[in-house]
């Protein structure tokens, strides 16, 4: 027995004398047996503590701080944790005029070619040259650690007629021209999704930022609407679908009318060739179909959604305001098509159609569909679908937002209701799911995790609204309270959540959590709105 053989050792003054068998281990006797290495302590390996790694603390991972996971920081696990007001204790992008709306959209890349990530934010409500809601842009170098005017950005894009709405979507494109800075696609679709009739719009990209005040006419590609009242760049997004290694330009056209009476219409441009022309001469073009079954507004939203089909190309998904088929009674569909995409198709040409119910719409509005990472720690690709105005028996719009396997959207129509998670809402247009986002894997243990927002959550004020971070892996139903971190929008009507990033922003190499609020109240005035920056939980 071990505890015998230790019992045998006696001490003479300051010297121990083991007795047969052991040896002396610091300031006992131990069994000879009991380890072999050639150190102090009772393991297996070679250094001084008491575990069986190769590293000098006390636990039994490879690292050398005191706790069970793979990193060095004390806690087991990273990510955020808890419940927090978006208020003055973040830092913020802050819009200066009042009915701006800052922050209805955002995007973030290396646009001067620093070496630093950017902010952009829109402003599509600005009077700007006398025009009326010509709309801006801002573009605010990094890193940002604390309260900034975005009027005071030394890079801007000014919209030049009245209803531009510059900026209305923005999405940065990573360098496709080879001069080390990320490009800018701009969109100003001549009406907002809820303010018809719209004009023809059109979507303006810009080949890196280096300074000063532009406007839209200093594109250096525009791209232009087959029709007079299309309303394009109502959706914008960018990712590799052509699979050509060159991440491509995704231009959505809800209104168009090339196929019937507003069914809209959806367009890949090429990363590699950029230039000024119409989207009808676009590399690909989806347009919505009647076919026996109807779409309207296809092209609300689009979006790269990773390799669902594990074919080593990423997949396209579109979204439409509205549509149905009569064979399935299917109410609405986030159409995926699988690529690499080429030529010109119809809405049923998709190979995979996630369909809603009669009260679930779904992949309504842009960022309502989302590369979901991989959650289920499959390794395949998922997929987020939002649903902000999901009704329930009870109430109207309290919105859900869905997780699907990527491995389970194999062909055909696939109901919502087969979703592998799901959170839902419970208060009247609270519209859960309004935007989403992956954020990686925040807390190392090999699923990734996401953000889901509530337009109108109210709990800290009326239509405040709020960002619901959730770790992966996730199955069954949620209520947006079962989250790990809540941010709620702590100013009125500031629908916080209008717009979320991800991105290190405040330079200290770890990512940091954006989250758009564009009807906030600051001391410039009401709706001005703004951008709170939620720092990296850290390392």
């Amino acid at each position: 027995m071990l505890v015998a053989l230790f019992a045998l050792a006696c001490r003479n003054g300051d010297s121990v004398t083991c007795g047969e068998g052991t040896h002396l281990d610091g300031d006992e006797c131990v069994a000879d047996s009991s380890e072999a290495d050639a150190d102090t302590d009772i393991d297996a390996d070679t250094d001084a503590d008491g575990d069986a790694d190769a590293d000098t603390d006390g636990d039994t991972d490879a690292d050398s701080d005191s706790d069970s996971d793979s990193d060095t920081d004390s806690d087991a696990g990273g990510g955020w944790t808890g419940t927090s007001i978006l208020d003055d204790d973040f830092a913020a992008l802050w819009g200066h005029v009042e009915g701006e709306y800052a922050g209805d959209a955002l995007a973030t890349g290396d646009l001067d070619g620093d070496g630093q990530t950017d902010v952009v934010v829109d402003a599509p409500f600005r009077t700007t040259g006398g025009e009326k809601q010509a709309g801006i842009v801002y573009v605010q170098p990094g890193p940002v650690t604390a309260d900034t005017l975005l009027d005071d950005a030394p890079m801007s894009i000014k919209g030049t007629a009245e209803r531009d709405y510059a900026g209305r979507l923005l999405t940065i494109l990573p360098d496709v021209d080879g001069d080390g800075r990320d490009e800018l696609a701009v969109s100003a679709p001549g009406c907002d999704i809820y303010t018809q009739p719209c004009s023809a719009g059109a979507v303006f990209v810009f080949f890196g930022i280096a300074s000063g005040a532009l406007d839209l006419g200093d594109a250096d590609a525009t791209f232009t609407a087959e029709g007079s009242s299309d309303g394009l760049g109502l959706a914008l997004g960018h990712g590799d679908v052509t699979g050509d290694g060159v991440p491509d330009l995704l231009i959505g056209t809800p209104w168009n009318a090339n196929a019937g009476y507003e069914k809209g219409a959806a367009y890949v441009v090429r990363g590699d060739s950029l230039e000024s022309e119409s989207a009808g001469d676009a590399d690909v073009r989806i347009y919505g179909d009647l076919n026996g079954n109807g779409s309207l507004g296809f092209g609300s939203t689009i979006d790269d959604l990773g390799d669902l089909d594990g074919d080593g190309v990423d997949d396209l998904g579109v979204g439409s305001l509205g549509y149905w088929d009569h064979d399935t009674g299917a109410s609405s569909a986030l159409a995926i098509f699988h690529g690499p995409v080429s030529g010109t198709m119809l809405m049923s040409d998709y190979d995979v159609a996630v369909v809603g119910g009669s009260l679930t719409t779904i992949a309504l509005f842009p960022g309502s569909i989302a590369k979901g990472g991989d959650v289920d720690g499959d390794g395949n690709a998922d997929l987020l679908v939002g649903s902000p105005y999901y009704h329930t028996d009870s109430s109207s719009a309290v919105g859900e937002a869905l997780l699907f396997s990527g491995a389970s959207l194999d062909e055909g129509q696939v109901p919502y209701v087969l979703a592998d998670w799901k959170v839902v809402g419970s208060d009247y247009y609270q519209m859960v799911g309004y935007q989403l986002l992956s954020v990686g894997d925040t807390d190392a243990d090999d699923h990734d995790d996401i953000v889901v927002s509530a337009l109108n959550q109210g709990d800290k004020g009326a239509n405040a609204g709020a960002a619901f971070y959730f770790r992966g892996p996730l199955s069954g139903t949620d209520t947006v309270y079962d989250a790990t971190a809540l941010f709620f929008g702590g100013t009125y009507s500031g629908q916080a959540g209008s717009a979320l990033g991800y991105a290190d922003i405040t330079g200290d190499g770890f990512d940091d959590l954006l989250v758009g609020a564009p009807y906030a109240e600051t001391s410039e005035g009401k709706n001005a709105g703004g951008v709170f920056i939620v720092p990296a939980p850290g390392p």
